[in-house]
């Protein structure tokens, strides 16, 4: 009887499922039949995408101007969330000839619901101040099987700024096209990144005005973005057009052409701060910092530290502002400012001291172009200062950061190339070390005693490197002694979510050049197993190599912040009472990307355990996860090793 039940109900629900079905797609439109069945996992697809871009000369100046029109079908009831939109315009971006609507299936055609009411309003942010404002609407109407459109003109104000063509993105695109009709008198190129994954239409043809490049995809998937790495733009297939130069009668003016032309640019924005300025308030500073310094490095590094703890980091952006530092006074005055202006104050610290530091360009990692290939503003988006010491070492300033040591660049800036400012027409690129695995290391160790059912600890935790300065911005915002106390049981928690913290004593907490050490105390009830005359024990308290291991969904590469190096030391009193029995072999793995082991000895009434695990890389190829992913199981494994102790 009851198998007839289920059988029954099944037949009940598969019923009711086909009828919902048929209704719904009753009341579909054929396409939406179409790209139900194209795309059954999207929630909606980009039917047409159309940008049309004219560059052209007007009295001798470079005019872009855009049309945008885009098409969507809703595959789902997420329509309803996606109503809501908004588009951004500043002073580099002026938005015209605005126009959009909603399109509902009654179920014979598509009926239009245009959009009538657009606000304009500021996009502001605690930390983060610009000249963006945003056109916001309201798609009337959005449901499953609905469309919308959008148009509109841009307006690119300074040349410099042609937008990146993006041909992937999070849905899927049925058709997308990018025409540029170009005067024959500007020379544009295209950078193309990550085209190998798409089918992509290129065409260029010409006449006597014009040159027209057009760009065209169909029936492209929904990108999938791979969240181990930094920069989407390092995955998803893209092209970058650059006006290299334009002629003007007989003229022919370098625009971009090189990194020459980009630097030329920047220069020019930035040449005139802090000049002939006096600087009354900030001279005896210096002066103070550096009294007693007996060496160049000892004064930068007192002047360094000082902004850094000093001067708060809040961005701005508005207009060119986004790229000209502030008066040293001004940021002196307010103890704030965005990346240009720390450096602007520590370029103007350091020469009140007589030391030399050099304005510089760079892009984070979430921008992985580099200076020759892309020599527009979007190859960089952050500003430090350089330091060359008296034996040539560089030293990248990076006065926005918290608690960095001198010789420790940004982790986001690893392996990313600057542009030096040397004078009005040098410059150098040099680019900024991956700070060596040596140098980023916690090590905790911990002796352990059995009470009873329980293990008892008293420890020691050791950060130095970029773990010091991640924990250190993670404390400031902890103040009450109960949110520490909460913040280290899931900082150093091991073993399971029994372990408890008892007690916490911190040394060196927010200084620079000193490992931060905590000593803390700890127990884990219920953890140790009791069969008959024997005791078991996992003395893999904590699985630190298992972090690092990619997820299956981590494709094509895989990146870290760091390298890092991370050492467990555990000495586990063997009870008077027992003897070993049982001790797992140990373990070593060695190779290009990461070492790791786990050791086990006796040492008189001692278990000694180590487990080390030292990560060399910050991003690993496509050909390299599978095999990191295969070493890393072999000591996985070793992770359910236990040891035995018998009563005597």
């Amino acid at each position: 009887m009851t198998a007839i039940y289920y059988h029954i109900k099944t037949l009940v629900v598969l019923f009711v499922l086909t009828v919902n079905y048929t209704a719904i797609n009753g009341q579909s439109s054929q396409e939406f039949k179409k790209y139900k069945l194209l795309y059954p996992k999207a929630n909606a697809v980009t039917l047409h995408s159309n940008s049309d871009i004219k560059i052209f000369l007007k009295n001798d100046e470079i005019q872009i101007i855009e049309n945008l029109s885009v098409e969507t079908l809703y595959l789902n009831a997420t329509a309803k969330y996606n109503s809501e939109r908004s588009i951004s315009y500043s002073s580099f971006y002026e938005i015209d000839k605005l126009k959009a609507s909603s399109f509902i299936f009654d179920g014979k055609k598509y009926r239009e619901k245009k959009v009538d009411e657009f606000k304009n309003s500021d996009e502001f942010t605690s930390s983060f101040h610009d000249d963006v404002k945003n056109i916001s609407f309201v798609y009337p109407n959005l449901s499953t099987g609905a469309k919308s459109t959008l148009s509109y003109e841009t307006k690119i104000k300074n040349p410099r700024f042609l937008k990146s063509i993006f041909l992937s993105q999070g849905r899927p695109i049925a058709q997308k096209k990018v025409t540029f009709h170009v005067d024959n008198n500007i020379k544009l190129d295209f950078k193309k990144f990550n085209l190998d994954s798409i089918d992509v239409k290129f065409s260029e043809t010409k006449n006597k005005s014009e040159a027209i490049y057009t760009w065209e995809i169909n029936q492209v998937p929904e990108f999938e973005y791979n969240e181990s790495i930094m920069s989407f733009r390092s995955q998803i297939p893209h092209v970058i057009p650059i006006i290299r130069n334009y002629k003007i009668k007989d003229d022919e003016i370098n625009l971009l052409n090189n990194v020459q032309g980009l630097y030329n640019w920047y220069y020019d924005l930035i040449k005139n701060i802090n000049s002939e300025e006096s600087y009354t308030n900030l001279k005896p500073l210096v002066d103070s910092l550096t009294q007693n310094k007996t060496t160049e490095l000892e004064k930068v590094k007192s002047i360094y530290y000082w902004v850094q703890q000093n001067i708060k980091y809040i961005a701005f952006e508005d207009g060119l502002g986004g790229f000209v530092p502030r008066n040293a006074n001004d940021v002196y005055a307010k103890k704030y400012g965005d990346c240009k202006d720390n450096s602007s104050i520590l370029d103007v610290m350091l020469d009140l001291a007589n030391i030399k530091g050099y304005i510089t360009w760079v892009g984070t990692r979430e921008l992985p172009y580099k200076y020759s290939e892309v020599p527009t503003p979007i190859v960089d988006n952050h500003m430090i200062l350089t330091y060359i010491g008296t034996d040539s070492t560089f030293y990248f300033l990076d006065a926005t950061g918290r608690y960095l040591d001198i010789d420790r660049p940004s982790s986001f800036i690893q392996g990313k190339e600057t542009l030096i400012a040397i004078d009005s027409a040098n410059f150098l690129i040099k680019k900024v070390p991956i700070v060596e695995v040596s140098k980023n290391i916690e090590i905790d160790s911990c002796f352990i005693t059995i009470k009873e059912n329980k293990l008892v600890g008293k420890a020691t935790h050791i950060y130095n490197g970029y773990p010091k300065t991640i924990i250190f911005s993670d404390l400031e915002g902890e103040i009450k002694t109960e949110a520490i106390k909460s913040f280290y049981k899931q900082e150093l928690e091991k073993g399971n979510n029994n372990f408890l913290i008892d007690s916490i004593h911190e040394i060196n907490k927010y200084e620079y050049e000193k490992p931060f050490i905590v000593n803390y105390s700890f127990s884990i009830p219920n953890y140790i197993k009791k069969v008959g005359n024997n005791i078991y024990i996992n003395m893999n308290l904590s699985k630190d190599l298992s972090y690092t291991k990619p997820e299956n969904t981590h494709k094509g590469r895989v990146e870290y912040k760091y390298k890092a190096s991370h050492t467990n030391y555990y000495e586990l009193e063997i009870p008077q009472e027992y003897e070993v029995k049982y001790l797992p072999e140990n373990i070593s793995i060695s190779n290009s990307i990461f070492d790791s082991s786990i050791e086990y000895r006796k040492k008189g009434k001692i278990i000694i355990y180590k487990h080390t695990l030292k990560l060399k890389n910050i991003a690993l190829k496509s050909s390299e996860i599978d095999f990191f992913k295969n070493e890393i199981t072999k000591i996985e494994k070793q992770y359910k090793e236990v040891i035995v102790l018998s009563k005597k």
